[in-house]
């Protein structure tokens, strides 16, 4: 890893957290105009904060970013769920930190669009597609690598999620697969 390129601080993050905000907005129809948080944090904070998601996502080691919200609850139903925001671990390179900020503001998208009861593969999948649609904007040897470490990744939710949300969106188009998956609350078929 470039300790050069490295994210070491919120004044570094701050500024690059931005650009990918400003880039997702007109990528994900309604995206949200609230305040996100954005946490640079050690390995041992980010594995507390993704350990309630760890046995669904079979988290491993290699997690880097996690998006944090509260789920509000009235008699037992979910009423609302807030987003708390985006903590990322701290000294990633740059390209790799706005892959990852990419693909948590996907998560973002989807809580306070309320679609909240996807298929694990589905929402890792549009987040991975997010990100690979990042890099490949970024259009650098760093961020190439990055997009194609995503089309070989072999994890079962992450990698071949990846592989079938893109192929539907191959189908579809891009921004007609998330205004349907924003109205109807699951995915395009």
């Amino acid at each position: 890893m470039c300790r050069g390129k490295a994210i070491a601080s919120e004044s570094q993050a701050r500024p690059l957290f931005e650009e990918v905000v400003r880039w997702a907005r007109p990528q994900l129809p309604g995206f949200p105009n609230i305040a996100i948080g954005l946490e640079l944090c050690d390995r041992a904070t980010l594995a507390g904060y993704l350990r309630g998601q760890a046995s669904a996502l079979g988290s491993e080691p290699h997690m880097l970013g996690v998006t944090r919200s509260t789920r509000l609850t009235l008699n037992g139903r979910e009423v609302r769920t807030d987003v708390d925001g985006i903590a990322v671990l701290r000294g990633l390179p740059t390209p790799l930190f706005q892959g990852i900020i990419a693909h948590e503001l996907g998560h973002v998208w989807m809580v306070t669009q309320g679609i909240t009861a996807l298929a694990p593969w589905v929402e890792e999948g549009l987040c991975e597609l997010l990100a690979h649609r990042y890099y490949t904007y970024l259009n650098t040897p760093e961020s190439r690598h990055y997009a194609q470490s995503i089309e070989q990744n072999p994890h079962p939710i992450y990698g071949e999620g990846f592989r079938k949300v893109r192929a539907t969106v191959s189908r579809l188009g891009f921004l007609n697969y998330v205004t349907q998956l924003r109205a109807n609350k699951y995915p395009p078929v």
